[in-house]
């Protein structure tokens, strides 16, 4: 929450972590949080708590999912002996998904169907399956009643800009 408070809204670091701090302590029960921006009320932050954790379960998720094991703090292992609660998956699906806005909306419709849940994280935590947690994290690590999903976004614009380039005829002299 601080790095989204510093980078994105350009609130420097110790205010940032001073009004992160008050948002992560409220009760569990609250599902959001307004900020006076100014003296008078004229700017107010909302923050919807609900969704800020549901993003952080999924990319939670993500990373047990697909970052591979570190050197430091961890028993020199093999890896499949690292991960014994993904031994049971025996298949996978893995899901390649263009950022257009259509196909997130469909698939995540298809997802929410399928009760899709970001996997080996504690079940009942808040998890929102729409086109904005597509959005936000690139992949996704999921369990659903279908089996296992990995979802992989796409970015749309880097993949047109890297197939024009490759398709571009040489400039004439």
């Amino acid at each position: 929450m601080v790095r989204m408070f510093n980078a994105d809204l350009g609130v420097g670091l110790a205010s940032a972590s001073r009004a992160a701090d008050s948002i992560l302590g409220v009760d569990s029960a609250v599902r959001r949080v307004r900020i006076a921006g100014s003296e008078d009320e004229s700017i107010i932050l909302n923050i919807d708590l609900e969704r800020f954790h549901s993003t952080c379960n999924a990319a939670l998720a993500a990373a047990w999912a697909f970052a591979p094991p570190g050197k430091r703090g961890r028993p020199r292992r093999s890896f499949a002996s690292a991960r014994p609660k993904d031994a049971h998956l025996s298949e996978v699906w893995i899901i390649q998904v263009d950022d257009a806005p259509e196909a997130l909306e469909r698939l995540a419709r298809h997802l929410a169907e399928w009760k899709a849940y970001p996997r080996g994280i504690e079940p009942g935590l808040p998890f929102f399956m729409d086109m904005k947690t597509l959005r936000a994290l690139p992949r996704l690590a999921l369990t659903s009643e279908k089996g296992p999903i990995d979802v992989v976004v796409e970015r749309r614009g880097a993949a047109d800009r890297s197939r024009r380039e490759a398709t571009a005829a040489p400039p004439s002299s």
